[in-house]
């Protein structure tokens, strides 16, 4: 297997975007009925871990634990703040009970890498470092990771599950396992026995037999819903100071309610649209079908795809307000930031033609033009009230960053959260994480130096814009027999849709990083993390 775990470069995918998908589809992606909600137990089949930053002296750590007696398939991706692009992501595939931990950091040359001294098998195989891939690690020093259950063995005695199985702590045979994660084409000429996904809830490879060690077994392995199994937690360190917090994820209950397994050796970018591009926020694969006998795709779509309005809703991620607390005292060295994550934006863009807008400045993808290759949330206009701890009520006026003055009567003051991830710093002099995505919160006009807070947010619209909504865009395929999914053939039918509403409210995650820092004492330095408070209504 190919030790790919990213699209191609950038320049090869704006050439794919450019040349292959040039064509006009009117498929509509219909959400299914799926009744998503915030785990109330903390646990789930899908986990949003709102932070991670490697910057400066920061790393962050991830505990994923897989709580059931079924081996599970887990994808463990990381998005970059600017705009939620996959920067890097693989597959785990934990045995029952089986727990992974891994730590994100940097080295001095600024490569990010993922390690771990876990021996649990993962697709592709890890050999105790991941270099984050050079595609979009751009500004990926910082962003947010998403947690989600990929499938579950229906039964123990698949293969999958035996070669994962650990054994005096290590896995019967992770190669193997890896190899049930490679692209599926079958070749009726082929004297090869295929090899790889076959589709959603099926995945086929060789182990070694049970009976006789020399030969070899050619099986399947049948996957079917993960169940609200998976309890994922996370903690941030500055090596520097010595100041470490952390949390439990944002489980969400029921994502979703079948399999969404995807090979993990091609992308979107190389025409296959069963690859490690998915599952994402909006659900599994475009591609409910698989491949037939001759290698050709369904034309049909997966049935657990438009699972991004699920989350959307008010009470699972969607909000209109948040609440938290808020510290600025120069006497005690008390600073806190406010960390405010918008996910799955990504699932909003037109990916192709965005890639073409990065590489090229006359191409504008922009839905303050009408650009509908934009229809993302971001920038969501804020608007702040604060507390102190005595009831006194101060509204916040912005111009770029966000100070404390006088508002005029009848006027609401405003800022923008302008990307997937925001740092508020409500301690500028003293922030608690370096950030290049911050905003700077001045309380110095306020005769108070701690306190709560309300942000209350809303989707950007452009007025007199047209086009100017939220949308959901999708990978739209209309397959059909003689198109080849292998990479390199690309479908001119294949291209990005963004006709599906979206609906409910902005979906936000976060916390609060509080810090107390001792110069003549770095060993007592510590912090803390607070999630956030949401409000459904206005």
């Amino acid at each position: 297997m190919k030790a790919n775990f990213k699209p191609l470069s950038l320049a090869a995918a704006v050439a794919t975007a450019t040349v292959g998908y040039a064509g006009i589809s009117n498929a509509q992606i219909v959400p299914v009925g799926n009744t998503a909600s915030v785990a109330s137990n903390g646990l789930g089949d899908l986990a949003i871990i709102p932070y991670y930053t490697t910057k400066e002296d920061w790393g962050t750590g991830i505990h994923i634990i897989n709580t059931s007696k079924d081996t599970q398939v887990i994808k463990l991706r990381f998005r970059r703040a600017m705009d939620s692009l996959d920067s890097m992501d693989l597959n785990l595939i934990l045995s029952p009970e089986d727990e992974w931990t891994g730590f994100l950091n940097d080295d001095a040359n600024g490569q990010i890498s993922l390690t771990t001294q876990d021996t649990s098998c993962t697709a592709p195989l890890f050999d105790g470092k991941f270099d984050m891939p050079d595609i979009y690690s751009a500004g990926a020093d910082e962003g947010y990771i998403e947690v989600i259950g990929m499938g579950a063995t229906t039964s123990e005695t698949f293969a999958l599950a035996k070669d994962a199985k650990h054994k005096d702590g290590v896995p019967k045979n992770c190669q193997f396992a890896e190899d049930m994660f490679l692209d599926f084409y079958f070749n009726p000429d082929s004297l090869t026995e295929p090899t790889g996904v076959a589709d959603n809830t099926t995945v086929w490879g060789f182990r070694d037999s049970e009976d006789d060690e020399d030969e070899k077994v050619y099986e399947s392995s049948t996957l079917g819903d993960t169940g609200n199994v998976l309890k994922v937690s996370w903690f941030i360190r500055d090596g520097g100071t010595g100041i470490e917090f952390g949390n439990d994820a944002v489980h969400i209950a029921d994502f979703a309610d079948q399999a969404m397994m995807t090979n993990q050796e091609f992308g979107i970018f190389t025409g296959n649209t069963r690859g490690f591009d998915f599952p994402d926020l909006d659900g599994g694969s475009p591609n409910g079908g698989g491949q037939d006998a001759n290698g050709d795709p369904t034309a049909s779509f997966n049935p657990n795809r438009g699972l991004y309005n699920t989350l959307r809703d008010v009470g699972v991620l969607g909000t209109k307000s948040i609440i938290n607390d808020w510290s600025d005292n120069p006497d005690l060295l008390v600073g806190t930031d406010w960390i405010i994550t918008i996910p799955g934006q990504y699932v909003m863009l037109d990916i192709p033609e965005y890639l073409n807008s990065l590489a090229d400045e006359d191409i504008i993808c922009d839905i303050a033009v009408g650009d509908a290759c934009d229809n993302r949330d971001i920038p969501v206009t804020a608007a702040f009230s604060i507390w102190d701890r005595e009831e006194d009520n101060l509204t916040i006026n912005s111009d770029r960053d966000v100070v404390i003055s006088p508002s005029i009567p009848g006027v609401v003051p405003t800022t923008q959260l302008k990307y997937e991830v925001n740092v508020l710093h409500w301690s500028p002099e003293r922030p608690v994480i370096d950030s290049d995505y911050a905003i700077n919160i001045d309380t110095s006009l306020l005769d108070a130096v701690s306190g709560w807070a309300k942000l209350t947010v809303k989707s950007q619209t452009v007025a007199g814009v047209s086009g100017s909504v939220q949308n959901i865009c999708n990978w739209s395929i209309n397959g059909g027999a003689g198109w080849d999914p292998r990479p390199g053939v690309t479908d001119p039918n294949d291209i990005v849709v963004c006709d599906g509403v979206a609906k409910g409210a902005v979906p936000m995650v976060g916390f609060v990083a509080w810090e107390r820092s001792f110069p003549d004492n770095p060993d007592g330095n510590y912090g803390r993390a607070v999630a956030h408070s949401f409000e459904s209504g206005s």
